[in-house]
């Protein structure tokens, strides 16, 4: 596979110093509860790993394509 993906609970910063930041809550300690936040929030895949060379060519050969 050219990803690798996970799901966590992710959610976006909208307020304050930090607005437009994902934030990706990758927390999993045994005897931790799953949400700290009484409004949970949504469960997405997020990319954990990839082939970097294998996405450079599929890049490249992308933008190649495009110019002929």
């Amino acid at each position: 596979e050219l990803f690798v993906t996970r799901t966590f609970p992710v959610r976006v910063n909208l307020h304050g110093m930090g607005r437009g930041q994902t934030i990706v809550d990758r927390r999993a300690a045994p005897g931790e509860p799953a949400g700290h936040d009484p409004d949970p929030w949504p469960r997405i895949g997020v990319v954990v790993d990839l082939d970097v060379a294998r996405a450079a060519t599929t890049f490249v050969n992308a933008i190649e394509a495009y110019d002929s």
